[in-house]
């Protein structure tokens, strides 16, 4: 500390000061990297959020096409026809399913318990639909055509727009959750 007391006032001066200035310097840099760290984090989630959303979008979309392929199917007669509407229903049930695993897993990330409630309420309104899907196809099969669309309008309705009024909470919670970002 000798040395120090040697030192005038104006290189005693200029020494705090260019530690000041360091010491400055460093602090700038380490709040810039934490903010672009922040605006990354952001980032990812608003992309994450969209993603959900459109996978929200694509599910319902899907959904709408099987209710109308599903009721095309009720009221052709041709059995080609009829085969490839059920391939087509099958692969896009498929894509419903695989979505909602999507979206499970999103909110399962995030540890979000009123997320995971939806994605429940969702799967179980989905495999009722499908169990009734599969009760209209056996109904055509055993020549009970009529039988097939009158489950088509009236529970099978029902569970379709249970579906859709699941999904779009699901798709209002995204909205809630971007602006709380």
């Amino acid at each position: 500390m000798k040395w120090f007391k040697n030192l005038t006032i104006r290189s005693k001066l200029l020494l705090v000061f260019g530690v000041l200035c360091v010491l400055l310097v460093g602090l700038s840099a380490l709040a810039y990297q934490t903010l672009a760290a922040i605006q990354q984090n952001e980032r990812d989630n608003v992309d994450q959020i969209a993603l959900m959303t459109r996978t929200g979008v694509e599910i319902r979309a899907h959904q709408n096409r099987i209710r109308g392929e599903m009721l095309l199917f009720l009221v052709t007669d041709n059995p080609n026809e009829k085969s490839t509407i059920r391939r087509e229903i099958e692969d896009r049930s498929t894509k419903v399913h695989e979505g909602i695993g999507q979206v499970k897993d999103y909110w399962t990330a995030r540890h979000d318990v009123t997320g995971l409630v939806l994605i429940s309420e969702v799967e179980k309104e989905l495999a009722g639909y499908r169990e009734g899907r599969e009760e209209q196809f056996k109904l055509v099969e055993a020549g009970k055509a009529d039988k097939a669309r009158l489950l088509g309008t009236g529970s099978q309705a029902e569970r379709f727009e249970s579906v859709r009024a699941v999904m779009l909470k699901i798709d209002r919670s995204y909205a809630v959750e971007l602006v709380t970002l």
